[in-house]
């Protein structure tokens, strides 16, 4: 799979890959031993996880797409079928292969045992399929063979192991890269292929624009040989959409006048499979937006350069494979040219007014103050330069060169300098700018701008400027997001620069637009691949292609991206820069999305509404966009009704944030307006008033409970009354009302000073309730009582039967058994009583009498029962 790698990287390291398939050797060789001696044999689902591991760093799978345009069998041989469009059809099937089921993991489906012992695995891909074959041992026959169906195929073409499946129109719609295969000792070997049984197109040059050969028959086989390898190894061809490219990075692209892209050259990376140089090229159609296998070149090219020459052709210059240069034509025919030129990587080409292309620095040490004219006509390289002025005034290498409207090439940059210099092919000399770039840089990108200024970006700071060559000096412009390395930047029809990709500590997909108007950048919609090192090419619809570069995996991507700007959610200054002649908020809208409430949203270019927030264009300051999209009144705006409000609530005749209808809370409070808060004093705006307003036990609100009114506890007094020495309290009851309790004798045994209080201190007897004297200040009581005994001075009384009060009265009534004087106990009629003679069977109950018994009888027997009631109640006070 990619392009050819020349001879010197088909042996690279690949510990990981090596390691996967000397497991599966290892497996496979030892199954006999393990089986003989008892051993358990491994697992299928070893084998298989092993399998899709190692597919998936050879394909650099890093997961299932999501759809694929190719649909694999149900067992090992079956056909595989791919679709392109609604009338071009590949199907394709493995000679020799069983009728094994696959096996699935990790969305790599495994036909174990399939060919001749070996296994066959199907990766489904985004734009094709991967197919693996691998072998634990030689086969019978080093070879594979595939039966085509083509009767939906209008023609082949093989160049240099590459084969195309043509449409009509010539277009390669399937492409199967020069396959490869993999050893034991991690060598990366190209497989031989031939196609059998139907005409094939050999030509070097690219299918469009010439006939299409038929294939004259309506199947044919694809045969893939290879030897002198060393088992186990793993077989990979991919049949993938003519649409992708081949994997590569650091790789040279230039766009021809008739609009075709070349790509060539660069490095191929595989993870466990180490870098190779790339010798081949490729050309992109957009018309058709295919590519085909186009170039091969005498050695590989690595960080080269690329310039037009006055023939239309592209000059490919260093890069480490080939001091002479070779030119390219739109078609993909080589020529190799006789000048001779130091094979630096880093160096750059840049075509000037009179046809010539100078190239300049590259590498290190002189190579790096070089600077040549390659002359097409006389197929010359002559040093750029002067005496005594010379070559270049700095050594250059990764540096930008940018040819001005007036005809001169600003040099600058590259190898970590600050310095600038102006090439003038008037004179053919090399000045310093007036003064140096602002930043250093390396690694960066220049893009010219219509106002003939150059705007440079990134290469080791997150920073950019611009060169004005009016005063031939550098100012500060705008940051860029990224500190980009190995980006692309590609002047749009607006006149806007797009940077996209780059590496920032790692590969990047962001993209950027630099407006060239009001001179800042702004993020776009990243691509759908992070790369750096990678090309592009600004397209004649204003389309920019984007392809190769070094994935995230250290990996070579493959997939072509087309970048549209003016595309639907893309970025935009006025309504020219979009197609649909839509911009809004500086987005590309799909349609016009215009009135309150509707933004266009960044990536998709969708009109959607604008909910919970403002909307800067249409609805803000006192308005916002509610909950649906709809243009509302901000809470603390002045409303008559809910329907007004973004909050849908109108409280208080305000845009409330939530309902408030808690008694003690509002939505106007000061501070707060529009915000519901708690209030103090009185409930608000017709809110239900507390309970007994302006009484003592009446309710308020205390400023922070706003569900309801404060009312004064339950011990806080609301009046009182007194009368003689009884004293009436009443006391709130925490819900607003005052309650009366009982009467009870004033404290101290005084009597009442007045209508509502006791007196607290006594100066005569009168001071003192009934049955108390004045005693110094208190009211103490007249007579001693002790239990039966009375003693007023020095006479005692007993009060016999009964008890006396603690007034010092004896009692005449009792109430219960202790206002008696033992053994006496209370009868029913409140008289202190002897009781009667208990029975001898204690206090049982005696037999049944019979009727008619007297009152007086009935009185003896309660009687009787209440003496043994006591009785009992004082036995269990001493027990």
């Amino acid at each position: 799979m990619g392009g050819r790698t020349s001879s010197s990287a088909r042996r690279v390291a690949g510990a990981s890959l090596a390691v996967a398939l000397g497991l599966a050797a290892c497996a496979s060789h030892r199954d006999g031993e393990r089986h003989a001696s008892g051993e358990a044999a491994p697992t299928g689902d070893d084998t298989v996880a092993v399998r899709a591991r190692t597919t998936r760093e050879l394909g650099v799978l890093v997961a299932a797409p999501s759809s694929s345009p190719a649909t694999l069998p149900r067992t090992a041989d079956g056909r595989v079928r791919i679709t392109a469009g609604d009338t071009f059809e590949l199907a394709f099937a493995l000679r020799g292969a069983s009728s094994v089921e696959p096996r699935e993991h990790d969305g790599v489906s495994v036909y174990r045992r399939a060919l001749d012992g070996a296994d066959l695995v199907h990766a489904p891909l985004s734009d094709g399929v991967e197919d693996l074959v691998f072998f634990d041992r030689p086969p019978k026959r080093e070879e594979l063979v595939y039966d085509l169906d083509v009767a939906r195929v209008a023609g082949l073409r093989l160049f240099h192991g590459s084969l195309e499946l043509l449409d009509a129109g010539g277009a390669p719609r399937v492409r199967v890269e020069t396959p490869w295969l993999v050893d034991a000792k991690a060598r990366r070997v190209t497989v031989e292929v031939r196609v059998e049984g139907c005409a094939v197109d050999t030509d070097p040059r690219t299918p469009w624009d010439r006939p299409v050969t038929p294939p004259g028959a309506r199947t044919c086989q694809v045969r893939l040989t290879w030897g002198g390898v060393t088992y186990p190894v793993v077989v990979d061809p991919a049949w993938r959409l003519g649409t992708s490219g081949s994997p590569r990075h650091g790789h040279a692209a230039i766009t021809f006048a008739d609009g075709r892209v070349l790509s060539m050259g660069g490095t191929l990376a595989r993870p466990g499979l180490g870098n190779g140089p790339i010798d081949s090229g490729e050309i992109y159609d957009p018309i058709t937006r295919t590519w085909s296998s186009a170039v091969t070149l005498p050695s590989a090219r690595v960080d080269f350069a690329m310039a037009l020459v006055p023939s239309g052709k592209a000059l490919l210059v260093g890069g480490g494979g080939s001091s002479r240069p070779e030119l390219v034509t739109s078609a993909g025919v080589v020529s190799r040219s006789d000048a001779s030129l130091a094979a630096s990587a880093g160096l750059r080409a840049t075509t000037l007014a009179n046809g010539k292309v100078l190239v300049t620095g590259g590498g290190s040490g002189a190579a790096a103050l070089s600077a040549q004219l390659f002359d097409e006509a006389t197929d010359m390289l002559v040093p750029a330069g002067v005496a005594p002025a010379g070559s270049m005034k700095a050594g250059r290498s990764s540096h930008t060169a940018t040819r001005l409207a007036s005809g001169k090439v600003l040099l600058a940059g590259g190898n970590g300098t600050t310095s600038a210099e102006i090439y003038d092919p008037a004179t053919n000399t090399f000045t310093l700018t007036a003064s140096p770039m602002v930043h250093a840089r390396q690694g960066h990108t220049a893009a010219l701008l219509g106002d003939g200024t150059v705007l440079l970006a990134g290469g080791g700071n997150a920073t950019s400027e611009i060169y004005d060559p009016a005063q031939d000096k550098f100012t500060a412009s705008d940051a860029a997001s990224a500190d980009r390395t190995g980006a692309e930047a590609v002047v749009l029809l607006s006149g806007d620069v797009m940077v996209a990709g780059g590496d920032a500590a790692g590969p990047v997909a962001t993209v950027e637009i630099f407006d060239a108007r009001t001179r800042t950048f702004s993020a776009q919609p990243s691509l759908l691949f992070a790369r750096s090192r990678l090309a592009s090419a600004r397209l004649a619809q204003g389309e920019v292609l984007i392809f190769g570069g070094l994935g995230s995996n250290t990996f070579s991507v493959a997939a072509t991206e087309i970048w549209s700007p003016g595309a639907p959610g893309t970025a935009c200054s006025v309504g020219d820069d979009c197609r649909s002649g839509a911009c809004e908020e500086r987005v590309c809208c799909s349609a016009a999305c215009v009135g309150p409430c509707q933004t266009c949203i960044v990536g998709t270019g969708a009109c959607a509404p604008v909910t919970g927030k403002d909307d800067p264009n249409s609805c803000t300051g006192a308005d916002t966009c509610d909950a649906s999209g709809a243009c509302k009144k901000k809470n603390g705006q002045k409303c008559a009704a809910a329907a007004e409000c973004a909050s849908a609530q109108c409280v208080d005749g305000t845009c409330c944030d939530r309902a408030c209808d808690g008694q003690c809370e509002a939505c106007d409070v000061a501070g707060y307006v529009g915000t519901c808060a708690p209030v103090a004093g009185p409930p608000r705006n017709g809110r239900p008033l507390c309970a007994a307003p302006g009484t003592t036990c009446g309710g308020v609100c205390n400023g922070l409970d706003g569900v309801a009114c404060a009312y004064p506890s339950a011990i806080t007094s609301c009046g009182a009354s007194c009368a003689g020495d009884k004293l009436t309290a009443s006391t709130c009851d925490g819900r607003g009302a005052c309650v009366i309790d009982a009467p009870r004798g004033c404290a101290g045994n005084f009597v009442c000073r007045d209508a509502t209080a006791c007196k607290t201190a006594c100066a005569a007897d009168t001071d003192c309730a009934e049955g108390y004297r004045c005693e110094g200040d208190k009211c103490l009581p007249i007579a001693l009582c002790e239990e039966r005994f009375v003693t007023k001075g020095t006479q005692r009384v007993d009060c016999f039967p009964y008890t006396c009060e603690q007034s010092g009265a004896c009692r005449v009534t009792c109430a219960s058994v202790s206002d008696c004087v033992a053994p006496t106990v209370c009868s029913l009629d409140g008289q202190c009583v002897d009781p009667p003679p208990a029975p001898e069977t204690g206090c049982a109950a005696s037999p049944a009498r019979p009727s008619g018994v007297d009152a007086g009888g009935l009185i003896a027997a309660l009687g009787l029962l209440g003496v043994c009631i006591t009785r009992r109640r004082r036995a269990g006070r001493t027990s």
